[in-house]
């Protein structure tokens, strides 16, 4: 029954899309890549499922080993099949474009980063902090009003500089946010929480936006589904990686402080395996020794993962900054200019032309 609220948005949003969406088609679309698609699916989905198992079963874990190995194989598969066809479902070689494939970058990167943040500071807030649900979701509104401030200042910024000032200058203050964050500890205040939730979220939106501009802004028009289909494809890539291995990061720092030696093998199994199982286990026990000691090694473990973040930002900001084109480059320039119109000439009049008669009519 709870589930149904989620129809409300959903419906919302197809009656807001058939209403106020302009109309926008390819004047020549490709035809139905059935084989592109097949391999895409098949070599994601796969992926996917191995960059989630990997967490909790292992990254050398068999079943782990087997899917990630098959969906490597299966987009090689894929990449090879588009670079080949004549009307692929997806064209590869827009990566040629440095303005697309740069924006692209970045968008994965920042994805990365928000989906690290989101993956381990709500669970700070609401087992560490000790919040509940909703006042955890309202302690995150600083990362979001950050958001909403940096987004139209990022594309200001590009519209007076280039694509890679704000870009690079967002992913140097997400950098800078998350080395602020990594000093939190339990007696931590709140205040000091929301100032570098706001300086991540500004980060994110200053260098989202104009990633996102830039990769549209290399694009024709008619190009531009496939061209952003392929960018948000990237990064939910990006975001399932980033769960993967900041959660395993976040997983093996907590185990590794844990200190379960005196409990019984029946609590020290839930214990290790999530900071919510050792709280409970302490909570049945009265074991307040092990709830400090369970606190101190998630933090230890949300430390390792904003330093892994955040190094993570410095490479893009530094990759950006060097490498994304300095002026923004619109599609139509990329297309091939057509030779120019030749102005006619009017005939002058022949030489044996008398005078009183009618000129003749000029040849174009």
């Amino acid at each position: 029954m709870n589930g149904s609220i989620f129809l409300i948005p959903a419906v919302i949003g197809m009656i807001a899309i058939g209403v106020l969406l302009p109309e926008s088609r390819d004047p020549a679309p490709p035809a139905l890549d059935a084989l592109g698609g097949l391999l895409s699916v098949a070599g994601l989905g796969t992926a996917v499922y191995g960059l989630i198992e990997a967490p909790g079963r292992g990254w050398d874990a068999p079943p782990v080993l087997a899917a990630l190995a098959v969906a490597a194989l299966l987009l090689a598969v894929f990449v090879w099949w588009e670079l080949r066809s004549a009307q692929p479902m997806i064209d590869l070689r827009l990566f040629r474009r440095p303005q697309f494939l740069w924006g692209s970058v970045a968008g994965v990167l920042v994805t990365f980063g928000l989906l690290g943040m989101l993956f381990v500071v709500p669970q700070y807030l609401q087992l560490v902090a000790g919040r509940d649900a909703l006042g955890t979701g309202l302690r995150l509104l600083p990362m979001i009003g950050g958001l909403v401030v940096g987004a139209p200042a990022g594309e200001r910024l590009a519209a007076h500089t280039s694509y890679r000032v704000p870009v690079a200058t967002g992913l140097l203050i997400l950098a800078s946010g998350l080395v602020i964050g990594i000093g939190t500890d339990v007696a931590t205040g709140y205040g000091v929480v929301a100032a570098w939730l706001a300086t991540i979220g500004l980060g994110i939106g200053m260098a989202l936006s104009p990633a996102m501009d830039a990769v549209l802004g290399a694009l024709p028009p008619e190009r531009a589904g496939s061209g952003t289909a392929l960018t948000m494809t990237l990064r939910q890539v990006g975001g399932a990686l980033g769960v993967a291995l900041l959660g395993s990061l976040l997983a093996q720092g907590y185990t590794d402080r844990l200190a379960v030696d005196d409990l019984p093998a029946p609590a020290a199994e839930p214990a290790h395996d999530s900071l919510a199982g050792a709280l409970t286990v302490a909570a049945r026990l009265g074991d307040t020794a092990l709830i400090a000691s369970a606190k101190a090694a998630y933090l230890h473990g949300m430390s390792l993962v904003l330093i892994a973040t955040a190094a993570v930002a410095l490479v893009g900001a530094a990759l950006t900054a060097t490498l994304m084109p300095g002026q923004p480059r619109p599609a139509h320039l990329d297309a091939p200019q057509s030779a120019p119109r030749r102005t006619p000439r009017c005939t002058p009049p022949t030489s044996t032309q008398k005078r009183g008669q009618p000129r003749p009519r000029p040849h174009w």
